[in-house]
């Protein structure tokens, strides 16, 4: 999950839930209501000479981003403890536990450009394989499905635009053996305009 993402809504599942039991959440101690500025993302060289370079400069500002939001996710994990124990007074451990769970690990990839198609002066297409480079914690064993995810990568495509001089990446396309068959399917910008409230997260 995309780990501003993943702040966002695993804070509005807690106070949620503390609402739920009655306890507001304008109650929580100070420290949890302070907020650190985190530590400035590193200076990232951008070069949006070519496709290529500007495609290498976006995976360069994503990770940077990613490493403070990594530092974000510590942060809430930490301001989080508190509450820990008015959950656990309610549930078992097990449901607890999955309230406060945290994946603050900076995940590593790496990201092979295979073809690179300029379709015109201002329009190319390319095609990378990323695989996940992570080292795998101590005591897991992968699954036959992860240890090929890991070994294989995944294949994606992104189509870069010249925005007057500069170019840029437009969009994001994933192969995808499931929507409905092998095809690729379009994972950024999302074609959906809105959001409606629609899911009651497990049992809120």
């Amino acid at each position: 999950m995309n780990a501003i993402k993943f702040v966002a809504t695993a804070i509005a599942l807690v106070a949620a839930f503390l609402a739920g039991c009655g306890q507001s959440t304008s109650s929580a101690p100070s420290s949890a209501s302070t907020v650190t500025q985190p530590t400035p993302p590193a200076k990232v060289q951008i070069d949006l000479s070519t496709p290529d370079k500007a495609l290498k400069s976006y995976w360069a500002v994503k990770d940077s981003v990613r490493a403070v939001s990594v530092e974000l996710i510590s942060k809430f994990d930490s301001d989080m403890k508190p509450y820990r124990k008015q959950v656990n007074a309610v549930t078992s451990e097990a449901i607890t536990n999955s309230f406060f769970v945290v994946d603050n690990v900076f995940e590593t990839f790496s990201r092979d450009i295979i073809k690179v198609d300029v379709e015109s002066e201002s329009r190319a297409v390319i095609f990378v394989v990323i695989r996940n480079t992570t080292a795998i914690p101590t005591g897991v064993k992968p699954s036959d499905d992860e240890e090929k995810r890991r070994r294989d990568g995944e294949r994606y495509k992104y189509v870069v635009e010249r925005d007057k001089t500069d170019w840029k990446v437009s969009e994001i396309w994933e192969w995808s053996k499931y929507f409905p068959e092998n095809d690729w399917k379009k994972t950024l910008p999302s074609d959906r305009t809105s959001y409606t409230p629609s899911y009651t997260h497990d049992g809120i």
